[in-house]
């Protein structure tokens, strides 16, 4: 694994867990993590392995995170959302 990638991957990481602590110790507001990218790696490879066969675009990253703002995800905190087209589900 590259250096970088491994940077990316432990800052991802402690960003996820940070949201969680802070939306179960926090009084009146919510901690959502939206995830809308895999790791980095090839971008070829990437789309030969993504179950949804393309790409996410930025118009369904941008649609969650209205939704998270809406009073319909008022129930919504301490998760961590992944956008990535089924990627982490496999």
């Amino acid at each position: 694994m590259a250096a970088d990638t491994t940077d990316v991957l432990v800052a991802g990481g402690g960003i996820a867990r940070l949201s969680a602590s802070c939306a179960f110790g926090a009084a009146g507001f919510r901690v959502v993590c939206v995830d809308p990218v895999p790791p980095v790696i090839c971008r070829d490879v990437m789309l030969a392995a993504q179950p949804t066969r393309r790409f996410v675009q930025i118009d369904e990253v941008a649609a969650l995170i209205l939704f998270l703002y809406s009073d319909e995800a008022r129930s919504v905190t301490g998760s961590i959302l992944p956008v990535d087209g089924g990627w982490s589900a496999q």
